[in-house]
């Protein structure tokens, strides 16, 4: 049962920080002439816009919801040997790797 209430803790803090990583990444994008370096990746993104193979949505959601579950997969790993010490470094691990992911999407892709 703690390892649950852990992964479920881990879990709502990734979906708190990958929702603010976006965001910030998003109001950089509208800000800054990006990409910044430009990448054989063009076309079209938009799901709703474009014809979007099985892959391409597999994808979107790896993009959405990956970092989220490795909060939860992380939480659920350190509930059996839980210190102060111990979250701390992995959350900031986290939070660093999950603003990065993000930010860097859209330094490469977004137009």
């Amino acid at each position: 049962m703690k390892r649950a209430a852990w992964s479920m803790a881990y879990l709502a803090i990734g979906l708190l920080v990958s929702w603010q990583s976006v965001l910030f990444a998003s109001r950089l994008a509208g800000r800054y002439s990006w990409p910044l370096i430009h990448s054989r990746w063009d076309g079209c993104f938009d799901f709703e816009q474009c014809s979007v193979s099985w892959l391409g949505y597999t994808m979107g959601f790896l993009f959405l919801f990956g970092p989220v579950a490795a909060w939860s997969i992380v939480g659920f790993a350190q509930a059996r040997k839980l210190t102060a010490c111990r979250v701390a470094v992995s959350t900031s691990i986290l939070l660093a790797v999950t603003a990065l992911f993000y930010l860097s999407f859209y330094v490469v892709v977004w137009q």
